[in-house]
């Protein structure tokens, strides 16, 4: 992946939380947090003048892989046609217990305009 000249943004750590009281939501699969982790994600970038077609990474650390195939149906659809790159991780733990989900997303927004650029890529 070859991304000309802009501003990279990397979204650290995103979790089901609600943003605006910082507490973490309760959640028995992966499908709601992934959708609102990605919310999260777009939210971020847009408060930086990006969108989503400029995510060219995010990392998907899970906890719990029983609901692996709807909670990646969710992300995809989250990510309308973008493809990023995108390791999605089995792992024993996160930071606090009870996260399920955690995502890591890179975004390059660029600062001219570049032809080519959709995808997160030239």
């Amino acid at each position: 992946m070859v991304i000309a000249g802009g501003r990279t943004i990397c979204a650290r750590g995103q979790c089901l939380r609600n943003l605006d009281v910082a507490e973490n939501i309760g959640s028995l699969d992966l499908v709601e947090p992934s959708r609102t982790v990605m919310q999260s994600d777009l939210r971020l970038n847009e408060h930086y003048g990006g969108r989503m077609q400029h995510q060219v990474k995010v990392m998907a650390y899970r906890t719990d892989v029983r609901h692996r195939e709807a909670a990646d149906h969710t992300m995809d659809k989250d990510l309308n046609g973008v493809h990023p790159v995108l390791p999605r991780l089995a792992v024993r733990a996160l930071a606090r217990p009870g996260w399920l989900l955690e995502i890591n997303g890179t975004a390059v927004i660029p600062t001219r305009r570049h032809d080519g650029f959709a995808g997160g890529a030239l």
